[in-house]
């Protein structure tokens, strides 16, 4: 095998001097957020059922910034407790859903926007049209708004690559949803042939997808393929097959890389592989993708989604609902250390075991969770996650702001 070299370097991602489109889809997803403080919804949500309390708190923590991982997440597993209720009431968890199902089009729009360019979005909201009432905003945008520098910036690096090899360049963009996969295929140069890769669209393409570990990747695409666009699903296990360049688009917010690979034609970049796994691992460290329980009787202690980090140090439970299912037991002396205070001992209501201590940052409690007293499980794989250290723990677990404790806190 051949040996490879590879380079990676940032392509300079560079904002729109003015962009509306951002505002409108914005203001879109304030409007339908508020329908979630409306008094039917909190009315049937003030309900005396955990199942109802837990999707009131999951409501209220919705994260501030709409174009990170965390909203993404955050839409999915409220979309989830929201199905959990769906037989308590007729109407009010329905329309939960069908708000949280329009806030993950706007929030698809707004990464369509950052990507690609005004037309894209707006022919996402028309597809949508029929299942949303999404005609106000898609008819609001459709102004004049100045073509996306990015997206021209990595139609110039696939353009100038493409000189190199001609017709044995072989390209890779990964983006993270389904429907930027095919605008992008659309927006590139004819004569990159490109075909949009979301793993959804077929049997033959189901199969392939298995093979993205496999040599055979580029023997089962279409040879007349140059560049092809993939949504790249955070859960699964993807390797780079051979190919000249890879660009991650945007999987941090403006911030676009590309992987350089320079070797003799047909050769498996294998020692590579280590590499830009390490990268993947990096991006699909799932925000949320776990859960928390009792170490000793296996009870359910928190939803991953809720774990946040204080000042990067102590791992706590943002959710407001955990303090009605702890028992409390005061610690002889209060301890003081970086602006925070622990006051007590924190012990399960019902299985009676010490899941971790009593935090007080910025007024606020917060359960603080010991790793030697709780068990954490992949929401997909169920298994169990071990590690040693919370350096260790294979899940990005965010600090939590400033604004979001005095909300919290207000609450």
């Amino acid at each position: 095998m051949t040996s490879i070299n590879i380079a990676q370097y940032k392509i300079r991602s560079t904002e729109r001097q003015h962009d509306p489109v951002e505002g409108i889809l914005l203001k879109a997803i304030k409007n339908v957020e508020s329908v979630f403080t409306n008094r039917k919804v909190t009315s049937f949500l003030m309900q005396d059922s955990l199942e109802t309390r837990t999707l009131l708190s999951a409501l209220e923590s919705a994260p501030l910034d709409k174009r990170v991982t965390r909203y993404v997440q955050w839409i999915s597993e409220t979309k989830r407790k929201t199905e959990s209720v769906m037989l308590k009431d007729a109407d009010v968890p329905r329309l939960i859903h069908i708000c949280l199902r329009h806030l993950e089009l706007y929030v698809e729009c707004l990464e369509m926007n950052s990507l690609l360019e005004i037309d894209n979005v707006t022919e996402l909201l028309t597809d949508a049209y029929g299942l949303f009432s999404c005609h106000n905003t898609s008819t609001e945008i459709r102004h004049s708004v100045e073509s996306n520098p990015d997206v021209n910036e990595i139609i110039k690096t696939l353009l100038q690559e493409y000189e190199i090899l001609n017709e044995d360049s072989r390209f890779l963009v990964f983006v993270k949803t389904r429907a930027s996969a095919k605008a992008l295929a659309k927006r590139l140069p004819h004569c990159l042939k490109s075909y949009p890769f979301d793993g959804e669209q077929n049997q033959r393409i189901k199969q392939v997808y298995i093979l993205m570990n496999n040599l055979r990747l580029w023997e089962d695409l279409e040879k007349e393929n140059i560049c092809v666009s993939l949504q790249l699903l955070l859960h699964e296990g993807l390797d780079i097959p051979q190919c000249n360049l890879m660009i991650r688009y945007k999987f941090r917010v403006d911030e676009i890389s590309s992987y350089q690979m320079r070797a003799e034609r047909g050769i498996y970049a294998s020692e590579v592989q280590g590499r830009l796994l390490q990268q993947r691992q990096a991006d699909s460290k799932t925000i949320g993708a776990f859960t928390v329980n009792c170490k000793f009787c296996g009870k359910p202690v928190a939803d991953g989604q809720f774990i946040r980090n204080i000042k990067r140090k102590h791992t706590i439970i943002f959710d407001k609902t955990i303090l009605t299912r702890i028992r409390r037991e005061p610690f002889k002396k209060i301890t003081k250390f970086d602006t925070i205070k622990k006051t007590e001992r924190v012990f399960g209501n019902i299985c009676g075991h010490n899941w971790g201590v009593i935090l007080v940052y910025q007024q606020c409690d917060f359960v603080a969770i010991s790793k030697d007293k709780v068990n954490f499980f992949d929401k997909f794989s169920k298994d169990l996650v071990k590690f040693k250290k919370w350096p260790e723990f294979p899940y990005r677990i965010d600090d939590v702001s400033d604004e979001e404790v005095q909300r919290y806190l207000s609450q």
